[in-house]
């Protein structure tokens, strides 16, 4: 889904398993700037709250924040060269569903997430990741508990 305003409002009393935002459309959502990862991770927290599995954030060149029922994650995203932001959203999404259908941690998703949504953004134009690229593991990529 990728929707924001009343069809995004709509959407969550769904109650759906996984809500991917950007941080513009969680702005608009909360109608508040959230200049920092903590409160970004709050705002995200007040949407998980009604009811939703995981509520993922993507950041940019930030990373992304990924809140579940027990805490709240931050994962910076790796230094590159940056081609076009298209799909990398639903490359993170992607990398997400992928881990939590392996059973994997919410830490593991955001990182593999993360891996997948920046890998998307050094391809140019509509080029998604391939295989090779996210099999890499990045040295600089740290997941953080924000305890949120």
């Amino acid at each position: 889904m990728d929707a924001h305003g009343a069809v995004l409002e709509q959407a969550l009393e769904a109650q759906p398993y996984m809500v991917r935002l950007n941080l513009y459309v969680l702005e608009m959502t909360v109608k508040r700037r959230l200049d920092n990862t903590s409160r970004v991770a709050e705002a995200a927290r007040s949407i998980q709250q009604q009811g939703i599995e995981y509520v993922c954030i993507s950041l940019g060149p930030e990373g992304a924040v990924l809140v579940d029922a027990d805490n709240s994650y931050h994962c910076n995203a790796p230094k590159l060269h940056k081609q076009s932001t298209v799909g990398c959203g639903d490359a993170l999404v992607a990398g997400l569903v992928a881990m939590a259908r392996r059973g994997e941690t919410p830490q593991a998703m955001l990182r593999f997430g993360v891996i997948c949504g920046s890998a998307t953004a050094a391809h140019p134009g509509t080029e998604l990741f391939t295989r090779s690229e996210v099999d890499v593991d990045p040295v600089d990529l740290q997941v953080t508990s924000l305890d949120i």
